[in-house]
């Protein structure tokens, strides 16, 4: 028998049963109207295009993840026992590979996913300025996420990692279009400078 073959045999040598984590980040999300910038508890739709950043813009990357939760709702209404297996995502670590020297990155948040369900949550994902690129013009960095937080009956879980190629540029985004008198720039769900992003002017 092999090292991988005894490793997963293991477990169930010794009666324990292998399960990998209810929670976890499935898709980033294409975002909605700009006016509005609201989600659904789901991805209206997946974004598939090129995830950008400009560091000419010096923003912060900020993206809507869709993250789904397996367990099971474990609630009886009739008995009275509530349901503990909601899930809240807390923190959010973030590594790097690629080119590029950018530190690690940790967020703290608080975001629901229920039980048997999906929740669309949104943070920061890299920050870059106009130093990132050194003398490059454009890299590719992955960002590999992973969330951390708590089930409704306070045991921890841990996602499993999700990894992000971004497009890491200086001047590609161009500058942000000029508005009418009276109006002003919305984007969702970050800002000028990114992709995904959808924009409008809107009356103050």
């Amino acid at each position: 028998m092999d090292r991988r073959a005894l490793l997963l045999a293991l477990p169930l040598a010794l009666g324990c049963t292998v399960q990998a984590p209810s929670v976890a980040l499935t898709k980033v999300c294409s975002p909605p109207d700009a006016a509005s910038c609201t989600f659904s508890a789901t991805c209206d739709a997946q974004f598939i295009g090129t995830i950008a950043v400009d560091a000419a813009q010096s923003v912060q990357l900020f993206l809507a993840i869709e993250a789904a939760n397996q367990a099971p709702k474990n609630g009886d209404t009739s008995g009275g026992r509530v349901n503990t297996a909601d899930a809240w995502l807390q923190e959010i670590r973030i590594s790097y590979a690629g080119p590029l020297a950018i530190p690690p990155a940790a967020h703290r948040i608080i975001q629901q996913v229920p039980a048997n369900g999906t929740a669309v949550v949104a943070f920061p994902v890299m920050d870059v300025t106009a130093t990132t690129l050194g003398g490059a013009t454009e890299a590719i960095v992955v960002a590999k996420v992973k969330g951390k937080g708590v089930f409704g009956d306070g045991s921890e879980f841990e996602t499993a990692e999700y990894e992000i190629p971004v497009k890491v540029c200086s001047g590609c985004a161009g500058a942000p279009p000029t508005c009418p008198a009276g109006e002003v720039l919305a984007t969702c769900p970050g800002a000028w400078g990114q992709a995904p992003l959808s924009f409008a002017c809107t009356g103050n």
